[in-house]
């Protein structure tokens, strides 16, 4: 949870973050019955845990963790962010050894040969761990809804290739990306549904493993498995209602305004309806009775209950299609103080412009994790951390964008701490902070010319920009 001290990577690549939330409505209840069957006895009331594809492969649902000694398996599967970091990288690294893990992850960016774009994976080779049952680890980097067939595809292509029986993956997108569980199990689902030729026994078996008990019910829904949610089959019914709804400013509002409350504010009835394809539900918008409304800030259009449903399983606040933002962001970081003071007589190297340095100060009281965190009702503990700018007008204007930031909640989350090794604690949440005034970036501390201006990027790509601070 230490501050990276390496400068931020930003990829070329669109952020097309949300062109397929949902599973087209029309074909929730077709798709199932296509070419999965199931082999479980115990199918009443959503209680079996394992289905059968005819082309050879049981899947199997539950909750819990994805490394889980209880239930070995050849290669697991997760999500990383862009610098390949995340909860379960973390939480790997411990298990097999850092010394161990950094090594393997070396090697395989070395093998790579170029960077690992997102929605591309990364191969570890674990088998030369003696204290870990797991072959191979897959890192998944950033997997938004249009990259997941690509993604779980090649999951199963390597599994393929390396002659292995079982592999395990949670709702791959369903965290950090935001993507909507439903979404993520339809795109597994076209996946198995689509493959030419049968698995043939390799591999054998693929578990479907999170600790959100709803991203599980998801994939069991649209297995067939009977956990449909009365929030999915409500949306399919929505009718077009006029809502009398006033054009609103970019960028503003509440982070915690329901999502109902948000369209209402930030979108307008479109002059002319485009003809396309709804992004969210793949339907026609302009078929059918289904109120469409209009972003006013970019101009993007999409149903509006799509729009709700959208919001309610994201999130980041920014358009599904070209990124901008249209309302605060906000994180799960728990409730938290955050305050500054400016130490006279001290300085940085390299901002010889400094009156001083201002001193961040972070506190955080023990709690209990909610909802939105790795394991509710958890107790996590709390934490105390201070970080450093110059105080200067750049200085300054930085603290401003992270006082942004604390505000939306974006600043720290609840997690396993990679340094102390701590579980269900308050760690950094991919801000970078400087945490020492001196040492250089290998000590997360100054001279680093290009620190504010990195950091500046860094709050920009999470919605927290100059425009919010008035």
């Amino acid at each position: 949870d230490r501050p990276s001290p390496f400068p931020l990577i930003h990829f070329p690549c669109v952020d097309l973050t949300r062109t397929d939330l949902r599973m087209p409505r029309n074909l929730k209840r077709k798709r199932v019955a296509s070419t999965i069957g199931s082999s479980s006895s115990n199918m009443q009331n959503g209680s079996a845990t394992t289905v059968a594809t005819k082309n050879g492969l049981e899947v199997d649902f539950r909750k819990g963790e994805l490394f889980d000694a209880a239930h070995p398996v050849d290669v697991v599967a997760f999500s990383v962010d862009e610098r390949l970091h995340g909860p379960m990288r973390t939480q790997l690294a411990k298990l097999v050894g850092a010394a161990f893990f950094d090594e393997t992850v070396a090697k395989a960016t070395t093998a790579h040969k170029r960077t690992v774009m997102q929605g591309e994976m990364l191969p570890l080779d674990l088998s030369a761990c003696t204290t870990f049952p797991v072959k191979y680890a897959l890192m998944v980097v950033h997997p938004l809804a249009c990259h997941l067939k690509m993604a779980y595809k090649g999951i199963l292509q390597f599994a393929i290739s390396k002659n292995l029986e079982t592999v395990a993956i949670p709702g791959l997108g369903c965290g950090g990306a935001g993507v909507c569980p439903t979404v993520s199990s339809s795109k597994l689902h076209d996946v198995l549904n689509d493959w030419a030729g049968g698995f043939k026994g390799i591999p054998k078996r693929l578990n479907v493993v999170d600790l959100n008990m709803s991203t599980v019910d998801a994939f069991k829904d649209t297995f067939g498995m009977g956990c449909a949610s009365s929030s999915s089959s409500s949306s399919s019914n929505s009718s077009k209602r006029g809502r009398g709804r006033a054009a609103a400013a970019a960028v503003g509002g509440a982070a915690d305004a329901s999502p109902d409350h948000i369209v209402r504010a930030v979108t307008a009835a479109p002059a002319e309806i485009e003809a396309i394809d709804c992004s969210v539900c793949m339907d026609s918008l302009r078929d059918g009775d289904e109120e469409v409304v209009q972003l006013t800030a970019c101009g993007h259009q999409i149903h509006y209950q799509c729009f709700v449903d959208y919001l309610s399983n994201a999130n980041r606040r920014c358009c599904w299609i070209c990124g901008n933002y249209f309302w605060l962001p906000q994180g799960n970081m728990p409730h938290g103080t955050m305050t500054h003071s400016v130490l006279a007589g001290h300085s940085i190297e390299g901002h010889a412009d400094g009156q001083g340095v201002i001193c961040i100060e972070y506190s955080f009281r023990s709690g209990t994790q909610g909802p939105q965190h790795p394991r509710p009702g958890v107790p996590y503990s709390g934490t105390r951390r201070s970080a450093y700018l110059p105080n200067n007008e750049a200085g300054r204007k930085v603290l401003r964008l992270l006082e942004k930031a604390f505000e939306c909640k974006l600043t720290f989350t609840v997690g396993d701490s990679v340094t102390s090794g701590a579980r269900d604690t308050v760690v950094w949440n991919n801000v970078h902070h400087k945490t020492s005034m001196h040492g250089g970036p290998q000590a997360y501390g100054y001279p680093d010319p290009t620190y504010l201006e990195r950091l500046t990027e860094e709050l920009a790509a999470l919605g927290i920009t100059e425009a919010l601070l008035g």
